[in-house]
């Protein structure tokens, strides 16, 4: 009975493994799709918005628990946003 209680056990936490997995992994398919948008379209304010938005919401997703056991083991890392810097800021001081 106890190896039965195991492999039940067993069976389900690598069932939440993979749900977490399939989420993350969506969730990085989004902003890899926002990004193709705003690839050659950087002065469109929409494609900027939506894509920082699946950013954010996949980094977001990455540090919240039960992610944040699962995406380092699976390789999944934050995405960066997509800031338009201007040159005045860039000067070093």
């Amino acid at each position: 009975m106890n190896v039965l209680v195991t492999i039940v056990l067993l069976g389900a936490l690598a069932m939440w493994a993979l749900a977490v997995y399939t989420r993350l992994a969506n969730l990085r398919t989004r902003v890899r799709n926002a990004w193709r948008q705003l690839d050659g379209h950087h002065d469109d304010a929409h494609a900027r918005a939506t894509y920082n938005v699946m950013v954010d919401r996949y980094n977001e997703s990455l540090e919240a628990f039960p992610a944040n056991v699962i995406a380092p083991m699976s390789g999944f890392k934050p995405a960066r946003r997509f800031e338009i810097q201007n040159p005045a800021d860039s000067s070093p001081n």
